[in-house]
């Protein structure tokens, strides 16, 4: 994350800044706590000015315990 922000803030060609990558699906290795991943995000947001989203699976956005994620992303990529 520290390493996106700072070549998100040194390069103007830095269009967005995707936080976790199939963190949410019941089947990934590397699963995140859903309040770690929201503070991560807006930990991205606070020290950028790019858009912030994350990829996970569809399945990952059709779990209802998803939906605090969704007003903190400025897109979802699958």
């Amino acid at each position: 994350i520290d390493a996106a922000i700072t070549l998100a803030k040194r390069n103007s060609n830095v269009n967005g800044i995707v936080v976790g990558n199939e963190t949410q699906v019941s089947w990934s290795a590397h699963r995140v706590p859903l309040p770690e991943l929201i503070a991560s995000v807006r930990a991205v947001r606070h020290a950028t000015t790019v858009p912030v989203a994350v990829a996970d699976d569809y399945a990952a956005w059709l779990a209802p315990e998803i939906a605090p994620l969704i007003p903190e992303l400025d897109a979802i990529v699958r």
